[in-house]
């Protein structure tokens, strides 16, 4: 993370309607691929996920491509929405495909909230809404302050590329507002800058 210049751009992608094409890198930017999204992206510097049940929505090829990938000390399950102390980030690995050797593929954790073993000198960001949010708070963590967002916005539904994917029912209109106000209360305390596309 310490070579990485501060003063680019991260560039967050997400499912949303706003994603009309395929994502491709500018030089002044780092692109973060939320879940699924990293199979729209020629170009992937980070992957970000929380949840187990993800990894089987992606092409396993698609886990090598970024070159880190940040996930909790322990992931959300599939049928229950918390972590639990018998699937860690480990594990979480595993299921990538990822063997002994994770090839050139850098991988930070953090801890959500709802972790059940919270471990000193590992961040938490607190009630974070959204992997959007997660991702926000540690790029924030990490010393960045310029942000941009695609398939991230107040429109509820998915980009015609996962127009297969059935839209969770924990993501209703008055969720995605909860969310955008999180991430600009977050954006607003570390006196950083953002642009909701």
């Amino acid at each position: 993370m310490n070579k990485i210049d501060r003063n680019k751009t991260i560039r967050i992608i997400g499912k949303g309607p706003t994603v009309t094409d395929r994502i491709k890198r500018n030089s002044d930017e780092i692109i973060v691929a939320l879940n699924s999204a990293v199979i729209i992206c020629d170009d992937v510097d980070f992957l970000f996920m929380n949840d187990r049940n993800n990894i089987d929505k992606i092409p396993q090829s698609q886990f090598k491509r970024p070159s880190c990938i940040v996930i909790p000390t322990f992931p959300h399950l599939e049928k229950n929405e918390r972590p639990h102390s018998n699937y860690s980030y480990i594990k979480f690995i595993r299921d990538m495909g990822f063997t002994k050797q994770i090839n050139k593929t850098k991988i930070y954790v953090h801890q959500l909230e709802s972790s059940p073993n919270l471990v000193e000198n590992i961040p938490c960001f607190g009630k974070t809404m959204s992997i959007a949010d997660t991702a926000i708070a540690w790029f924030i963590y990490h010393g960045f302050k310029n942000f941009e967002t695609e398939g991230i916005t107040l429109k509820h539904g998915y980009s015609t590329f996962f127009s297969k994917e059935k839209l969770s029912k924990n993501h209703s209109l008055e969720w995605l507002k909860e969310n955008t106000e999180s991430i600009l209360k977050r954006i607003d305390a570390a006196d950083a800058k953002i642009k909701i596309n």
